[in-house]
């Protein structure tokens, strides 16, 4: 394993925006907050931009690879393809509200407040070149709330804004990533 100076993993986040839905705050809090892993990177996202749809050039990826990530934890970048995957020691992890074994696709929870199941998946998995088909590395299990459409968490248009791809160091060096 790559650990930094203190011993932790070396975390890479993937991000859209730096608002984030409560469940994304609370994974970056506990992130921060651990003794096990150290954030090292943040890259927002640009794929929306008219002149490079969803591209991370070969310098990019260069420049990610120097940090020796063990882990990019995605919470944000729509599908990721390519080198990209590969570009930190465990790969690419990402949540994904649903249980791979029930549905594909979204909003979080629709179709299972629409069919009524009474309980609601949601995976963590590694991903890989296949749509959806990465390896789950958790599987976890809640009660449907039949009511959260009413309240508007499935409400369309409720995503986070985007801006430039940019990086954000969280250590004083200075190191970081400009596309």
């Amino acid at each position: 394993m790559t650990y930094d100076r203190n011993g932790a993993l070396r975390v890479s986040l993937w991000m859209d925006s730096f608002t984030l839905p409560a469940w994304a705050y609370e994974v970056l809090a506990t992130l921060q907050q651990s003794a096990y892993a150290r954030i090292q990177l943040i890259v927002l996202n640009d794929s929306f931009a008219p002149r490079r749809r969803g591209v991370l050039s070969k310098v990019v990826k260069k420049r990610i690879r120097s940090y020796h990530l063990d882990v990019l934890v995605r919470l944000g970048f729509r599908i990721l393809r390519g080198g990209i995957l590969q570009a930190a020691r465990y790969g690419v992890w990402s949540y994904h509200h649903g249980d791979n074994k029930v549905n594909r696709g979204g909003p979080p929870g629709f179709w299972e407040v629409l069919e009524g199941h009474a309980v609601t998946g949601s995976i963590l998995q590694r991903l890989n070149d296949e749509l959806d088909n990465g390896t789950v590395l958790c599987r976890s299990f809640s009660a449907t709330d039949p009511l959260s459409g009413l309240r508007g968490s499935c409400r369309p248009g409720t995503g986070a804004g985007l801006i430039r791809t940019s990086s954000i160091p969280l250590s004083s060096s200075g190191r970081g990533i400009t596309t």
